[in-house]
């Protein structure tokens, strides 16, 4: 499993992006790790405040009722919580068609195990392409 953070201006142009192979696990936990390093990563770049789109609504949830289960989701929880008080971040809720550049970043850090930091000079053609679309409002379409 894996999973990446993407920081755009809300238009379509990226600033900051990562991407890195969580491994296996849970997708609840996968979302939430991914959440807790953005912000760790925003916070180590000074981008606050902050708008965090999830496309998982379970933890949406998990993060409004700061919900108590297993240890390593409500340790996370507690994690996340703190951040956005540092960073005045907002957690909220995107549909998966809208979230191309991160479901493009995390396929290709599954197919090829990276852990890396992108930058707006650093970024594929084809990833200027989804970010291009996203600009003119267009959604992304997933392939199977």
């Amino acid at each position: 499993m894996d999973d990446n953070l993407t920081k755009t201006n809300g238009w379509g142009e990226l600033h900051l992006a990562y991407q890195f192979a969580l491994g296996i696990g849970t997708s609840v936990l996968a979302e939430l790790t991914v959440v807790w390093r953005g912000m760790e990563l925003a916070l180590t770049h000074g981008l606050a405040p902050l708008v965090v789109e999830v496309d998982a609504t379970t933890v949406i949830s998990l993060l409004k009722s700061r919900a108590f289960g297993k240890w390593e989701v409500q340790h996370m929880i507690m994690r996340i919580v703190y951040l956005q008080q540092l960073l005045v971040a907002d957690v909220q809720h995107v549909f998966r068609e809208a979230n191309g550049a991160a479901d493009h970043l995390a396929k290709e850090a599954a197919s090829l195990q990276l852990t890396r930091v992108l930058h707006h000079d650093d970024i594929t053609d084809i990833l200027r392409g989804i970010l291009c679309l996203d600009r003119q409002g267009v959604p992304h379409l997933l392939r199977g």
